[in-house]
């Protein structure tokens, strides 16, 4: 995918949303229609939408979400409409919020809940009513809400506090940053917060940041999972006596500082957490959770804080980690992996963190770097923003897309086996489920049964099926065939059986040729089966005596 932009351009923000990948930086053509700033393309082709909002200065930040898509940035207007820095544009009309908004100064974090935007960042006003850094809009009538938390510096009139990163958490805001006090000066919360969502109260959390008297220490991003928040920035210090270097957990329920200490030897940027693992980047050259990490990338454990295993050597440093799947992405500034070329962007198994053999070759136009500084993950495709000029042999400027999904693996049938040449970790599933074992690249269907088989094969993340193989019973007569007879056959109106005498009841079941099932007689000693009333065509008949079983393929005439 080449979007076509030109070596002044450049991206800050992607964002995927369904078949849509929105695009936010500095530029004036995007797939070879004019584009200012902002644009829409198809994600798998990059065909431009319609979607065209013109501003006229450079957008920072794209956020899709279900009632329309964020934009903020340098910007003064928007469609030739006054819009400060800030706006939500409608997807389906390519139209801006129909409410104006004017941001006395810069939005860094945007979080919505019940038809409500919570805005937070370094300003002091909305549309001209004083705000302090955190604000909330009706999303319905793009009315500035009376809720006002007010996150203040070391005075009221203190410039340098900002609010970095917010959560949302049942009915509470936290908020992480570089400020000291919420709502009222007396009402010291230096860092971190939790306010009330509905009355912009600070609730009592308080984990207390620094040394309660500055705001040199500061959080920069934080993340919640289940009642523990993460906090990574420059700290530490916290709640007056606990040593806390960088990076923190924190019960959302009481603001205890839980045990957890990956004891961060420098400011950590950014925290993405799971139930198991905390991903970090930052400056820890020196170490982080017992374990040296020279390339500003580490994984935590939850549970301990120790770093795990993972170490990828670079001959440089990590900017970036994205999850897909099954595996890691890191986007950075180096060469090699493991002393493997690797330019810029390498994958991992996440099970045992081996290097993966996919080699993107990201560009360098002979500079001798390799810089890629942002990633973004769908089912399907990893997308790439940087400092490059192209991939593998194709010319991209700054941007570009990888497919992650292998081909669709073909299916062929020999006798009563299913085989297919695909390549990857293959899985096979017969009628909906997978079977257990069934990883390999052959599969034994059962004779005697219907069944509807596909294979999958997943790599870096992505899992394709084959198209369905059907097996149908059909020519197959029973390997006892000699102690069945069925007759006339082809048969018009009845079927005479002759059997081998048993002394044990037959269970009978007619079936049309993709397995629907028929007729079915349990526990009978029947020997005439009606086929009066049957379309014509190929019929199957199963007959189970016993441990013994029949199968024969009965053709209905007129």
């Amino acid at each position: 995918l080449n979007l076509g932009l030109s070596a002044s351009d450049y991206v800050n923000d992607l964002a995927l949303d369904g078949t849509t990948l929105y695009v936010a930086g500095s530029f004036t053509t995007v797939s070879g229609g004019g584009r200012s700033n902002v644009a829409a393309v198809n994600a798998a082709t990059g065909a431009l939408s319609n979607w065209n909002p013109v501003t006229q200065d450079y957008v920072g930040c794209v956020v899709p979400s279900a009632a329309g898509v964020w934009i903020g940035g340098s910007f003064k207007a928007l469609n030739g409409t006054f819009h400060n820095g800030f706006v939500l544009i409608e997807e389906a009309t390519n139209t801006p919020w129909p409410f104006q908004v004017d941001i006395g100064g810069t939005v860094n974090t945007i979080a919505v809940k019940d038809n409500i935007v919570y805005l937070g960042g370094q300003f002091n006003s909305i549309n001209k009513t004083a705000r302090t850094n955190l604000a909330a809009l009706d999303l319905r009538t793009g009315t500035l809400l009376a809720w006002d938390p007010r996150a203040y510096g070391l005075s009221t009139t203190d410039r340098t506090a900002s609010v970095n990163s917010i959560k949302i958490k049942d009915n509470l805001l936290f908020t992480g940053g570089r400020f000291y006090a919420i709502n009222a000066m007396a009402t010291i919360r230096p860092g971190l917060a939790a306010v009330d969502l509905a009355t912009g109260a600070a609730t009592s959390w308080n984990p207390l940041v620094g040394d309660g008297k500055t705001i040199n220490q500061y959080v920069n991003c934080i993340d919640i999972v289940d009642n523990t928040l993460y906090a990574a920035g420059a700290f530490n210090l916290l709640n007056l006596s606990v040593t806390r270097n960088n990076l923190a957990a924190i019960s959302t329920a009481n603001a205890n500082i839980l045990a957890w200490d990956p004891n961060s030897s420098g400011e950590v940027f950014r925290v993405r957490a799971t139930p198991s693992t905390v991903y970090v980047t930052g400056s820890f050259q020196g170490g982080i959770g017992g374990a040296m990490r020279p390339y500003n990338l580490a994984a935590l454990e939850a549970t301990t804080g120790k770093a795990t295993l993972w170490n990828p050597e670079l001959d440089g440093t990590a900017y970036d980690v994205a999850i897909g799947g099954s595996n890691i992405y890191v986007a950075g500034y180096f060469s090699t992996v493991f002393k493997e070329f690797r330019p810029g962007l390498a994958s991992f198994l996440m099970a045992d963190g081996s290097l993966n053999d996919w080699t993107p070759d990201i560009g360098d136009d002979g500079d001798g770097g390799y810089s890629t500084f942002t990633l973004s993950t769908s089912t399907s495709r990893l997308f790439v923003g940087g400092n490059f000029t192209q991939l593998g042999n194709e010319a991209r400027q700054y941007y570009g897309e990888f497919d992650l999904c292998p081909s669709k693996p073909a299916v062929t049938l020999s006798g009563t086996t299913l085989s297919t040449i695909a390549s990857g970790e293959l899985q096979w599933y017969a009628n909906g489920d997978a079977v257990d074992g069934a990883t390999g690249p052959t599969f034994d269907v059962n004779p005697l049964e219907y069944g509807l088989y596909v294979v999958s094969v997943t790599q870096y993340g992505c899992e394709i099926f084959s198209d369905d193989a059907i097996y149908v019973v059909t020519a197959l007569e029973s390997t006892r065939d000699e102690a069945l007879k069925a007759y006339p056959n082809p048969v018009e109106d009845e079927l005479t059986l002759e059997l081998a005498p048993t002394n044990d009841a037959l269970d009978i079941t007619i079936t049309d040729i993709m397995g629907r099932v028929m007729r079915t007689e349990k526990n009978t000693d029947t020997r005439a089966l009606s086929f009066a009333g049957y379309r014509p065509g190929p019929y199957l008949l199963i007959i189970q005596t016993g441990n013994v079983r029949y199968v024969k393929k009965i053709m209905k005439i007129r």
